[in-house]
């Protein structure tokens, strides 16, 4: 009966120690380990979207980067256009001013047909009509001698000769300027569809590097964009790297709190295991020495001694690291510009030098009166140079003459800033303006230096090598 109490108190105090083991497990444990599974997965999410969002940023610099290349190439495209517009421009202005010459040119050839005819009229109207007797046959036949016949026949045929080769050589001078006059207007034409075409050219590719500029502009939007993404995504994986620390933190603490209360109820198991066998013990040896039965007292178990604490181990850490992007840096381009000259317009003191005073706006210059007051300051009495005379002493010194092509000379003084129409005068003298075209010494006389000639006032527009051998010698500008 003893025994069977014993076993039934030994197996009540096993009983218990297991139900203090029991209630010893922290309560919280499961759901730390389940927060640290959820602070894992959510890190590892967020940085599997940032790696994502790297790659999208690498693919938009990428596109990015091509776009500008692009772009480079549309810009140089766009300057090559707009310089062989300007060309064009250049090329059209200068083919006018070619016509607009040919044109005065033609004009003065026209005058002289004109005078030519008038002076071959005149002449057969005086041998014709202003002769004594009988008019040409009696003028003919009035010689004294044979000889003086020959010579009077002979003197008709030559100056009728004469007047036809000179009317067929201003009649083939007409048709060459006309020619000249036709073939530059169709060259301007075709300029003029060139420009059209270079226009058509330069527009489109406007559009396309417009449209490639607002490509790279939304790249670079959506760069911005994904970068902020990535940079909030960088974030939330360094918080959740910051939580699971705690988190793997607190479950050591809890891992450790665990392991100590384990042990201490199983220290305490293990002495009350002790204590009841060892009460079994004595209880067993009276019953063997038959000895009358006495009440058995039951002697209480000695107190529990105390557990050790545990001491908790160190855990690890997880490192996570995500690669920063790399920023890029992108170049200006400078640009520089040129400057232009100018002809010179003012006086020079002592020099024999006049201001310039440009033209009217009118189609009969020689009759203005900006001209005619302009040439009234001459005061030149001596000798005048004329086709006959060939060179001459004018007020100035040493003139001569030349009659070439002026279309060259008259661009120079437009790029130079002289805008005065070019004309022929009706003596033939070359005119820009209100003044008399000359060559002249540029180191005496610069360009666009006007003085005194036996032909009117004068503008220099040009240079020769005459020269050398007169540095002080003027060259007029003529149609003869």
């Amino acid at each position: 009966m003893v025994k069977k109490h014993l076993k039934l108190k030994v197996l009540c105090s096993v009983l218990s120690a297991a139900i203090m083991v029991g209630s010893a497990l922290p309560v919280g444990a499961a759901g730390t380990q389940d927060q640290i599974d959820s602070a894992k997965a959510q890190r590892n999410q967020a940085s599997q979207m940032a790696a994502a969002k790297q790659s999208e940023i690498n693919k938009l610099e990428s596109l990015k980067n091509d776009s500008e290349a692009y772009l480079t190439e549309l810009g140089d495209q766009l300057d090559t256009l707009t310089g062989e517009l300007q060309d064009l421009r250049t090329e059209y202005e200068n083919t006018q001013l070619d016509i607009e010459v040919t044109k005065v040119e033609l004009g003065a050839a026209n005058l002289k047909s004109q005078k030519q005819s008038e002076d071959m009229k005149l002449r057969i109207q005086y041998m014709y009509e202003n002769t004594h007797g009988t008019g040409f046959l009696t003028n003919l036949f009035s010689a004294n001698s044979f000889l003086e016949f020959l010579n009077k026949s002979e003197f008709i045929t030559s100056v009728d000769k004469f007047d036809k080769e000179k009317m067929a050589e201003y009649e083939e001078t007409q048709q060459e300027i006309a020619e000249k006059k036709e073939a530059l207007e169709q060259q301007q034409e075709s300029i003029t569809e060139l420009q059209v075409e270079s226009l058509r050219k330069q527009d489109e590719v406007k559009e396309l590097y417009d449209s490639t500029n607002a490509q790279i502009e939304e790249y670079a939007a959506s760069i911005t964009d994904a970068e902020s993404d990535q940079a909030q995504l960088l974030a939330e994986v360094q918080s959740r790297e910051t939580e699971l620390n705690a988190l793997m933190a607190q479950k050591a603490e809890e891992d450790a709190v665990k392991e100590a209360e384990q042990a201490a109820a199983a220290e305490k198991q293990a002495a009350e295991e002790q204590a009841a066998a060892e009460q079994a013990a004595e209880i067993q040896a009276p019953e063997e020495e038959a000895v009358p039965e006495e009440p058995v007292v039951q002697e209480e178990p000695a107190e529990d001694a105390p557990a050790e604490e545990a001491v908790p181990e160190e855990t690890g850490q997880e490192d996570i690291s995500v690669e920063e992007p790399e920023e890029t840096y992108v170049e200006e381009e400078t640009y520089e510009e040129e400057e232009d000259t100018e002809v010179p317009t003012s006086t020079y003191e002592g020099g024999g030098f006049y201001s310039y005073v440009p033209a009217e706006d009118t189609d009969d210059i020689e009759n203005s009166a900006t001209y005619r007051s302009v040439q009234s300051v001459c005061g030149w009495s001596g000798a005048v140079l004329t086709k006959s005379a060939g060179v001459v002493t004018g007020p100035a010194g040493r003139e001569t003459y030349y009659n070439l092509p002026m279309n060259g000379v008259v661009r120079i003084m437009r790029n130079a800033g002289n805008n005065d129409p070019y004309w022929v005068r009706s003596d033939g003298v070359k005119m820009l303006g209100n003044y008399v075209m000359v060559a002249a010494n540029h180191s005496i006389r610069p360009r666009g230096s006007i003085y005194e000639t036996s032909l009117g006032l004068a503008i220099v527009c040009d240079t020769g090598s005459f020269i050398s051998s007169y540095p002080e010698a003027t060259d007029i500008a003529v149609s003869w």
